[in-house]
């Protein structure tokens, strides 16, 4: 038991102390006045440190240690109150959340539908990389990413593009973890009037050398919701882990950098791998993680 404590806390430690690069699209200048406004309305729990820090960051991250989720950073929105009846019955030992303030991408149509499809289109999370610690280097998260008919038969199907959008959708789904390996997750879709949403959970135990995850114990959400010039990107995970797995990897930084790989795909996919800027994450954000 000793080496594997070992292995584990040296490998998990190893590919998952880095530090994320995101990159945004500056094509659009943000009005501090009117930004700080729409966030008041629309994000009523960011402090005003905190509206201030996304405006000029584009990106905020908070996590806690036993407390629950607190939904702190997620818009009011259409979608809201279901986001939160996905983690009724969860008691996550850690939560990370992140929002983005980006701006409103400019498309032919429907702006929800074309972000919804966005979402689904799930097998462009194939090739998601992180920036190693170990290696100072890119490393991919998530390989061979697809959805399937169902955890049993595990046949490949093609994305599930749609021309309009429904109140609510669900396939399992297929992919390759880094550190976890072969795994499945449950994949729910929410449709409301003004944000689009995305589930994903964890279908099977998770494996690292040993167990470590049990089934439905790791959840992410994300919302995407577009207003005024503005797209808001809010995400949330959270995991149910035991004591073992604490001791030996910093939970924190390892899934918030998770998140986040879900939230650089997200953006790669609305902005065309057109954005104008990279920037990396304070050290700060780091250091707190």
């Amino acid at each position: 038991m000793r080496t594997s404590i070992l292995i584990i806390g040296l490998l998990f430690s190893g590919v998952l102390a880095a530090g994320s690069v995101f990159a945004q699209s500056a094509s659009v200048q943000v009005d501090p006045e009117g930004a700080d406004a729409m966030l008041r309305r629309v994000v009523p729990n960011l402090s005003a440190a905190e509206r201030a820090e996304l405006i000029e960051n584009e990106y905020i991250q908070y996590y806690t240690e036993d407390k629950g989720i607190e939904f702190r950073y997620m818009p009011n929105s259409s979608v809201s109150d279901q986001v939160r009846s996905a983690f009724a019955d969860h008691k996550p030992s850690v939560v990370n959340e992140v929002l983005y303030l980006l701006p409103k991408p400019e498309v032919e149509g429907d702006v929800l539908l074309f972000l919804y499809n966005k979402l689904r289109a799930v097998s462009r999370l194939s090739g998601v990389t992180y920036m190693s610690g170990r290696t100072g280097g890119e490393r991919v998260l998530f390989e061979d990413v697809y959805r399937i008919d169902s955890v049993r038969n595990r046949n490949k199907q093609p994305d599930p593009i749609v021309r309009r959008i429904p109140a609510e959708d669900s396939f399992p789904l297929h992919l390759v973890d880094s550190n976890f390996g072969r795994s499945f997750f449950q994949t729910t879709y929410i449709g409301g009037s003004d944000a689009v949403a995305m589930s994903l959970t964890n279908a099977t135990r998770m494996t690292f050398i040993i167990p470590v995850i049990g089934t439905e114990n790791l959840r992410f959400q994300l919302v995407a919701m577009p207003i005024d010039d503005y797209l808001l990107f809010y995400a949330v995970v959270g995991v149910e882990v035991g004591g073992f797995f604490r001791r030996v990897v910093n939970i924190p930084g390892s899934f918030r950098r998770r998140i986040e790989a879900l939230g650089e795909w997200f953006i790669d996919e609305v902005y065309d791998d057109r954005r104008a800027h990279i920037h990396e994450l304070s050290r700060s954000a780091e250091e707190h993680s």
